[in-house]
């Protein structure tokens, strides 16, 4: 068994590491960094610097740099399809799904590890959501390294989540998670001004949702 399927068979129990993150697990907690700011992240780099420096505050507040994690990057397949009418005048939905077979080529990964050696050990477990998921996705690609926090460039990864879409676009851009092995935490990732955190443990669930209720919306 991979130490992926492990963690979240053992551990961090049904742990889901897809989108929608908050939909899809219990003790969520969406952050909205840019609460209470005026303006656009696009149009003023002081945002931009503030928006950062909350998400590294709540990284550093939740991680060391010593400490045991699984950082995962995510890829998905979705669905499509067009209608057609068969012979008999009924109309049915075809799928056009094709499996693309994603492999570290297709992820951003390369400018967040430190130690490359480290990518040797690059993991990837693909899993078939089936038809029953709110966002249309059939495949996740769960592309995983087990290191520690020092390991990998998280103020770079941080900034440039931010920064995309927005402010600068960058190639092979993905969904990226930090999970604490040993606390059970989850650091979701989001482009923009947002991130998600997960919590296995009901208290730490209701520590953390007090202590950054200020962004929290009502």
């Amino acid at each position: 068994m991979s130490e992926l399927k492990n963690y979240i068979s053992n551990s961090y129990i049904n742990l889901k590491l897809h989108q929608p993150f908050c939909s899809v697990n219990k003790n969520t907690i969406p952050l909205d960094l840019k609460k209470d700011i005026d303006g656009l992240i696009s149009e003023d780099n002081r945002i931009l610097d503030l928006v950062y420096s909350r998400a590294l505050d709540i990284f550093n507040d939740l991680f060391d740099d010593e400490d045991d994690i699984l950082f995962i990057i995510n890829k998905y397949d979705h669905f499509q399809w067009e209608i057609i009418q068969s012979e008999n005048g009924k109309y049915d939905c075809k799928y056009l799904y094709d499996e693309p077979g994603y492999t570290q080529k297709h992820i951003r990964i390369n400018p967040y590890i430190g130690n490359k050696d480290l990518l040797k050990n690059l993991n990837c477990i693909a899993t078939d959501l089936g038809k029953t998921n709110d966002v249309g996705i059939k495949n996740v690609y769960n592309f995983y390294i087990d290191c520690k926090v020092k390991d990998i460039k998280y103020k770079r990864l941080i900034r440039e989540l931010i920064e995309d879409d927005l402010v600068n676009n960058f190639k092979g851009m993905a969904d990226y998670y930090i999970v604490h092995k040993k606390k059970e935490y989850v650091y979701h990732l989001c482009n923009d001004e947002w991130i998600d955190l997960s919590f296995n443990k009901d208290k730490d669930f209701e520590k953390f949702k007090e202590k950054y209720s200020k962004y929290i919306h009502d």
